[in-house]
């Protein structure tokens, strides 16, 4: 499933946040793989 992480460009470590968001959705959301194509995140 793709994880779009959108934040403004203040935001330190932006790498380090969208690969936490990307793998505990990943983890949380798994069931619903079949389901769920992308997921964006504001």
């Amino acid at each position: 499933m793709k994880v779009q992480v959108n934040t403004s460009n203040d935001i330190d470590n932006k790498e380090a946040l969208e690969t936490w968001a990307s793998e505990y959705l990943n983890e949380h959301l798994a069931r619903f793989e079949q389901d769920i194509t992308s997921i964006e995140v504001q």
